[in-house]
């Protein structure tokens, strides 16, 4: 058979830690792909055209762009967003592989393995009025930290400057969930959270609660400093309810909700709430995978005696 062709070559392998450069948009959907389909752990996304720093429309749907594409590849891919400057410091890992039309003159890359993509084309800088918040919250499970939960803690560390309140579940409130045995401890959760945060933005001050009574009132709902809330869009309800929380205590610093859409788990155009990325669908594809790998195969007496 013919040889394999260099590209195809590195296509067939997959790399610790890779790097992309893309426009947000249709065109850039195929390369993104591409990349989360090669890279094992990590992958940096280096987003033409949009500015850290801002809450603006069209920053936030670029990150839902981001983790949907890499979502509906690897849902468990840790890929984190780098935005307009990027370059004028270091990254935190060696970059083995980057898909890109060559690879940039930045600190990490020597060495690593290039493949070849379009060049990317230049793109308006980001220029929409946005805000930015010195203190934000954000709460969720973040069992088996997907791309979902990576879209919401990425937005919130775009629009925070100084301190992110997350609010993660305590482990006896997700005891009815299902398959809840499989659920990870809330220590392990808490810290990949924290650890994804520290590569966004490691200057931020993050600080973790535990969510233990669903009555209770969180932090933005008692914390005057917090001044946004990031959400998804099935969670807005629970988000006015934090705000009446928040003005009953006496609190009249506005609270202002930052939403972001939902990843799901298949791209098609008729997607419903049904439809996202969740952590029960991926509970339940371990829970599937573990017993195939535990159940004996049964032969049976026909094939045995073909044997």
């Amino acid at each position: 058979s013919q040889a394999l062709s260099e590209t195809q070559k590195r296509m067939s392998r997959s790399f610790p830690t890779c790097f992309v450069e893309c426009v947000p948009g249709v065109t850039g959907v195929s390369v993104l792909r591409r990349a989360a389909g090669l890279a094992e752990s990590r992958l940096y996304v280096a987003l033409r055209g949009v500015v850290g720093e801002s809450c603006s429309p069209s920053a936030l749907a670029a990150l839902r762009w981001l983790y949907t594409a890499v979502g509906s590849v690897a849902p468990r891919l840790e890929a984190i967003p780098l935005y307009e400057g990027w370059e004028s410091r270091p990254l935190a890992d060696r970059i083995d592989c980057a898909v890109a039309a060559q690879v940039p003159e930045a600190v990490g890359f020597e060495g690593a393995v290039l493949v070849r993509a379009a060049a990317v084309a230049g793109v308006a800088t980001d220029a929409e009025a946005s805000t930015v918040h010195e203190a934000v919250a954000v709460g969720g499970t973040f069992d088996r930290l997907h791309a979902g939960h990576r879209l919401l803690l990425a937005a919130s560390a775009l629009v925070c400057r100084s301190r992110l309140y997350v609010g993660v579940a305590g482990d006896r409130l997700l005891a009815n969930k299902p398959l809840a045995h499989l659920v990870e401890p809330f220590d392990v959760r808490a810290s990949n959270v924290v650890d994804f945060v520290a590569r966004l933005k490691p200057t931020l001050d993050v600080r973790i609660s535990s969510l233990v009574d669903p009555k209770a009132p969180p932090k933005a709902a008692t914390v005057e400093e917090i001044s946004a809330l990031v959400v998804s869009e099935e969670t807005l309800p629970g988000a006015r309810q934090v705000a009446a929380m928040r003005r009953d205590a006496g609190i009249t610093t506005p609270l202002e909700f930052v939403v972001v859409g939902l990843v799901f788990a298949r791209d098609k155009p008729d997607a419903s709430v049904a439809d996202k990325l969740s952590s029960s669908h991926l509970r339940a594809a371990d829970d599937g995978a573990a017993l195939a790998a535990t159940t004996p195969t049964v032969v049976s007496h026909h094939h045995a005696a073909a044997v």
